[in-house]
């Protein structure tokens, strides 16, 4: 028995009907996280970004700059809603990555349902008042509404089939950055037990109306120092099979130490995964500037110039693989490319030129520890001739 099958056990995924798709799934992401660097992703990379044109699944910024898109591309639930896409173009996008070869994973960002209307447009998972969590739960009095936002992605599940019809697989990622405060499922607006149940009830209710082309990731807020902060609400081993992180660069500069705590959550994350028998990832990633940049510009991303870390890429790929325990992340996934206001990743505008990271991003990109498309179809290969 190798190292990945050791892992890699009959408890496993969650969903004990989950599809033989899926199950393969998560067998690529143990084989991503045990055998090279990680996966790269990026969040909205096939329906946003600064110069893609098509929004089906076939291009991505991360394609024009190598010529792949990117292995793992996330979605938010506000595409099936109208406020970052069309459920239609949502569900065009993902039959279209899945053919491509990407991996898909999916947010929610769910609106408050105490002040949404019934076609839950809008956005409002920061409207924290009035409290909602204990009222979304079963015999609270919206939980009917809950249920027909749940019932709205069930249906996209359903929906989301691949060329002989089957389920896509995805890895379902609700409840994200539960430990702060800026959603109305964090910390300060609901009880642990409460976050807990509802945690619990939102995976159940999936399985019990028959997707089962969901794995579930849990994904609280870094950095982390000891896994005591890190399984603070985990909702139990029965309900999640990716254990990930969000964690962004704040107003980076040269010697903040940000490197080394990204190296010291990994490992606390990649400790628990090995410990609980469960896959880690960092969920979320990327620089905020969070400041008025060189041209005048107030920047949530990236700058267009001047970045003071240029080599911010390489040196997250340096510092993941090279440890030990670290570089059992089996994935990567930046935020999005919006816009050339709001951006994550370095773009190219022709083949010659773009944001100043670009070379950068592309010898990132190129590394052979960085695993793209074209590499989760050679694992496949490899895995079946095993």
């Amino acid at each position: 028995m190798n190292d990945i099958d050791f892992f890699f056990d009959d408890k496993f995924p969650v969903d004990e009907q989950a599809t033989d798709e899926t199950i393969a799934l998560l067998r690529r992401l143990y084989q991503a996280a045990h055998c090279y660097g990680f996966l790269f992703g990026q969040q909205n990379a096939a329906h946003h970004g600064v110069t893609i044109e098509k929004k089906d699944g076939t291009e991505s910024d991360i394609k024009r700059v190598c010529g792949k898109h990117p292995a793992v591309i996330g979605f938010d639930a506000l595409s099936l809603t109208g406020a970052e896409g069309s459920y239609r173009e949502t569900l065009e996008m993902v039959k279209g990555a899945n053919r491509e070869g990407a991996i898909l994973t999916i947010s929610m960002h769910m609106p408050n349902f105490a002040t949404c209307d019934d076609a839950f447009s809008g956005y409002s998972p920061n409207v924290t008042d009035p409290a909602i969590v204990a009222r979304i739960l079963p015999d609270g009095d919206l939980h009917e509404k809950y249920l027909q936002y749940l019932n709205m992605v069930i249906s996209f599940a359903k929906d989301a089939t691949d060329d002989d019809g089957k389920p896509i697989p995805m890895i379902m990622r609700p409840f994200h950055e539960h430990n702060g405060n800026w959603f109305w499922w964090g910390k300060s607006h609901c009880a642990a037990d409460d976050f807990q149940k509802i945690f619990r009830f939102t995976v159940s209710y999936f399985v019990e109306s028959g997707v089962h082309s969901f794995l579930y990731a849990y994904s609280p807020n870094g950095p982390f120092t000891d896994e005591e902060a890190y399984e603070d609400r985990f909702p139990g081993n029965a309900y999640v099979d990716v254990v990930g992180f969000d964690m962004y660069h704040d107003r980076p500069h040269i010697g903040d130490g940000w490197m080394d705590t990204l190296r010291d959550s990994c490992r606390v994350v990649c400790s628990f995964a090995r410990e609980h028998h469960k896959v880690a990832a960092v969920t979320e990633c990327g620089i905020r500037m969070l400041d008025t940049c060189s041209d005048g510009v107030w920047r949530e991303g990236l700058a267009p110039i001047d970045n003071p870390l240029p080599n911010w890429f390489m040196t997250c790929l340096d510092t993941i693989t090279e440890d030990e325990v670290a570089s059992e992340i089996s994935f990567f996934l930046m935020w999005s490319n919006f816009s050339k206001d709001m951006f994550w990743t370095p773009y190219a505008t022709d083949a010659d030129d773009g944001h100043e990271m670009l070379e950068e991003f592309r010898a990132f990109l190129r590394d052979s520890r960085v695993g793209l498309c074209e590499k989760l179809q050679e694992d496949e290969e490899v895995m079946k001739s095993e």
